[in-house]
């Protein structure tokens, strides 16, 4: 069988105790919020650093 994105909900919606369990959300950072909060400042260096010996050797 085929799995969807509805295989979650098979699971039990009870607890041990018998009271209603909340079902666990998937985290909703996407990508933009991920890059918002990278430092790419080494990064940026290096490539600074090749384009410098890129202009001065050719």
């Amino acid at each position: 069988m085929a799995k969807d994105k509805h295989s979650r909900a098979a699971k039990s919606t009870r607890s041990s105790v018998g009271a209603p369990s909340q079902l666990s959300q998937p985290s909703r950072k996407g990508k933009k919020a991920w890059r918002k909060n990278v430092d790419i400042q080494d990064v940026e260096k290096g490539l600074e650093e090749m384009r410098e010996e890129e202009r001065v050797f050719g």
